[in-house]
């Protein structure tokens, strides 16, 4: 089991700055979650789209509420698709590796927040 964070994140225009925006966090949800390498027929058929899964995590249904984004180890994660879980209670949240500063600072910052 590991610590996780779901999160969802909005952009805002900076005032007085021509247009810049600002990423910041909406709403998070920090629990444990237990990290699974991505099932070998579900990694396939990500390759078919061109799509490099990373992990599955396996969570309870009720703590999920489409967000985008999973932070844990330090790493920002989006959420590619979902699959369902042995437990009819549990559901399995497929990613990727994301690389935007952008947000991970914002997720960062919210952490720190807390």
């Amino acid at each position: 089991m590991q610590t996780v964070l779901l999160a969802d994140t909005i952009s805002e225009p900076i005032p007085n700055s021509g247009g810049s925006l600002a990423i910041i966090v909406e709403h998070a949800t920090i629990f444990s979650a237990e990290v699974l390498l991505v099932g070998q027929q579900t990694y396939w058929n990500a390759q078919v789209s061109n799509i490099i899964l990373d992990f599955s995590i396996k969570c309870r249904k009720n703590l999920y509420k489409n967000e985008k984004f999973i932070w844990f180890n330090n790493k920002l994660y989006e959420v590619v698709n979902l699959g369902k879980a042995k437990n009819v209670n549990d559901i399995i949240l497929n990613i990727r590796a994301k690389s935007d500063k952008a947000t991970s600072d914002a997720i960062i910052l919210w952490l720190e927040a807390r």
